[in-house]
């Protein structure tokens, strides 16, 4: 959980830094879903082998997963999050919350 955070701070505004469009979004979650599928695949590795093996495992896939994440700017679904009001977000032509 704590190498999990630590990435996280570290890592996801730097990684959001290039996401300013629908497109741009669209391409960063391709990259997360990439390297999800490497984080699990990793995971499912750890079975049956040395308990040193199987550490090493997965503190690499926590760090792929960690960096993995949905950049925090990434504009896609952005605009479908409640207000407290009840309301929903609009979007401007860039898919950005008005």
């Amino acid at each position: 959980m704590l190498v999990n955070t630590a990435i996280v701070i570290a890592f996801q505004v730097r990684a959001s830094r290039g996401v300013d469009s629908p497109a741009a979004g669209g391409r960063a979650y391709r990259r997360s879903g990439v390297a999800f599928l490497a984080s699990c695949s990793l995971i499912s590795l750890t079975a049956g082998v040395p308990a040193w093996v199987a550490a090493t495992l997965m503190l690499t896939a926590v760090v792929i997963h960690a960096t993995a994440r949905r950049p925090a700017r990434c504009p896609l679904g952005r605009g479908s999050s409640a207000r407290p009001s009840g309301g929903r977000r609009a979007l401007n032509a860039e898919g950005w919350p008005t």
